[in-house]
Parts: C-alpha cells; structure tokens; sequence
C-alpha cells in the first residue's frame, strides 16, 4: 500500500516537473495566434495584442 502511494507520488511529481519545464513554451502557444514562416523559413509568430511579429526563439513571457 504505502509503496503504492510513493510510486504515485513519484510520478505525479515527475509529471508536474515536465510541466513546470515546458510552461512557458505552453503560455506562449496559448498568448500567440498563429506560426508562419518568412523567407529564410526562420520560425516566427505574431503576437496580435502586440501587432508585432517576434522569432520564437526570442519570445519571453513577460
């Protein structure tokens, strides 16, 4: 029983670490509209409130 219980609680907290890790990317999947490519094919998006496009390699969560 008592082992039982540690393994659920092993992997929930492995579970809110990957969570808790990959957020941000999350937050600002959920903040953007829409992914596009330009030219050079760099991945980029465009943050409508902002009406400006930003590299996603660059997008902090403010």
């Amino acid at each position: 029983m008592q082992k039982d219980m540690l393994n659920t609680v092993n992997a929930a907290t492995n579970v809110n670490f990957i969570v808790f890790i990959l957020n941000p990317f999350f937050n600002n999947r959920l903040k953007r509209c829409f992914y596009y490519y330009d030219d050079s094919n760099k991945r980029r998006l465009y943050d409508k409130k902002m009406k400006n496009w930003a590299d996603i390699s660059n997008v902090n969560d403010k």
